[in-house]
């Protein structure tokens, strides 16, 4: 059994697990998982929920002569499989972030290798066909990013790590780009020792604010490191997370009070060898409460998201507990970080999750890497049903498709409203705070052949930003309505 241990580049190379405590709850039903990739060793590392209500997938996929190809499967909202690509040539070449565009196709990171691995970012159209590519890098050393994120001015955020240039073994290194993947600018950060960028989100105010793990500074071994910049890459504060043991963190969330919530593990404190480490701050990254949950064994986090009812969704994989060496966890905690529910999913042999993500349904979708089931180890994905108690409500028969994406958004969100020939009055559409004050309202509409597209910016009738937090759109046509939550995150 593999332990959880430092990063080394190139990539994802941390292994994180997840945990358990006391069942309170019942989870939510599995609905499908299904298995991708050929005969060799396949893999699914992050991705996300498409506008389609299907799921996008980037990974690795081992092909004859070959040390291992980039890998995207796109899949409609059962799983079924819509298309496959490989990309990359004779030597190793792997995505391990890919998200929608804003033009309905897609972004992937990862490397490429040739005498050294480079930074690869592919655009894509929305059949996966290639647009475009760029590689990033310096000539003398492996670097690598793991995650992207498209930028308000239509370019793209790129986060991982360098060893070409900087001032340790390895860098935090942060990339920006222009919508054609030209290099804007490029900052690094770090000390002596390795330190690796993860999880990257812009800011309202153009910024940018990323976790990233640390061997440099900090308490202990390892610790977790927020960083805070403005829109050029400079540092505006930077806060480290840790003990005198070792903790790693990959993935966080801003909250809807303008806090940040970091998932990790942590062997410093908790119940096992390793344990799941949740660590929620305010504003400027101070600490208001950290929590652990896992058993005897190596339990670690490897993602987390925010939940429809404010509270927090977690995987990683668990060797405390489930059917085989390592499970698939899925994990449920309410605002305070405390314990709701838990879910292995695996079987006699290893299951490694990266990525969980709740979808517009108010399920869970994950994925990772599978070698209980399929040929090898191939990419498992797995949805779930709706969380019971925080499910959407639906009345209204006779309108069909209100569809909203992204969801949860931080700029603009893209609103699509079909309404059903039969209904012949007007449809209203408004959107109400948490507390049910109404704070959007949008001119009536009559229902017509094709669906009608609405956006939203998260500002009230008077054009004031709405702070953080969730919101409810309610489209209503006579005596029916039907509502959908969204999730406003600057």
């Amino acid at each position: 059994m593999e332990k959880c241990r430092d990063p080394s580049l190139p990539g994802i190379s941390v292994l994180l697990l997840a945990t358990v405590a006391i069942l309170y709850a019942p989870p939510p039903d599995l609905v499908w998982s299904k298995c991708y990739g050929g005969a060799g060793d396949d893999w699914a590392y992050l991705g996300e929920q498409t506008a389609d209500g299907g799921f996008i997938v980037a990974g690795r996929y081992y092909t004859v002569g070959s040390m291992g190809d980039a890998y995207i499967i796109k899949t409609d909202a059962d799983g079924d499989t819509l298309w496959t690509k490989t990309y990359g040539g004779y030597n190793e070449d792997r995505v391990f972030d890919v998200k929608q565009a804003f033009d309905g196709g897609y972004i992937a990171v990862g490397y490429k290798r040739e005498w050294h691995n480079q930074v690869w970012l592919l655009k894509l159209d929305e059949n996966g066909d290639t647009a475009w590519t760029k590689t990033y890098g310096g000539e003398s050393g492996d670097d690598a990013t793991d995650f992207v994120c498209q930028t308000a001015d239509s370019g793209f955020i790129l986060s991982g790590g360098i060893r070409s240039y900087g001032a340790g073994n390895a860098d935090v290194w942060l990339l920006k780009t222009d919508r054609n993947g030209d290099t804007l600018w490029t900052k690094t950060y770090g000390g002596s020792e390795l330190d690796y960028g993860y999880d990257v989100f812009q800011k309202p105010d153009g910024g940018y604010v990323l976790i990233a793990g640390t061997e440099s500074f900090g308490a202990g071994q390892g610790d977790a490191w927020l960083l805070n910049t403005d829109a050029n890459g400079d540092t505006l504060w930077t806060k480290l997370y840790g003990h005198s043991g070792n903790e790693w963190a990959y993935t966080f969330r801003e909250t809807p009070d303008n806090g940040y919530i970091i998932a990790g593990w942590t062997n410093s404190m908790g119940a096992g060898d390793y344990d799941f480490w949740l660590v929620k701050t305010d504003s400027l990254g101070t600490v208001e409460w950290e929590r652990t949950h896992g058993g005897p064994n190596e339990d670690c986090c490897s993602s987390i998201d925010l939940t429809w009812d404010g509270e927090y969704i977690l995987t990683g994989w668990t060797y405390s507990y489930g059917a085989g060496a390592d499970d698939f966890w899925l994990v449920k905690c309410d605002a305070s970080g405390n314990y709701v529910w838990s879910q292995t999913y695996g079987g006699s042999s290893t299951d490694f999750p990266y990525y969980v993500c709740t979808t517009a349904d108010s399920g869970y979708f994950m994925c990772g890497g599978t070698g209980s089931f399929g040929d090898e180890w191939d990419a498992w994905l797995l949805k779930t049903g709706p969380d019971l108690g925080v499910s959407e409500h639906k009345e209204l028969d006779i309108l069909a498709n209100l569809l909203v994406h992204p969801n949860p958004f931080s700029t603009l969100t893209h609103i699509s409203v079909e309404v059903d020939s039969r209904q012949k009055s007007l449809a209203s559409i408004h959107i109400f705070d948490i507390t049910g004050r109404l704070v959007k309202s949008f001119d009536p509409l009559l229902y017509a052949p094709s669906p009608m597209q609405l956006m939203w910016d998260g500002t009230d009738d008077a054009l004031n930003k709405l702070p953080n937090g969730v919101y409810v759109l309610r489209l209503a046509a006579d005596e029916h309505s039907e509502t959908k939550k969204l999730l406003l995150i600057r």
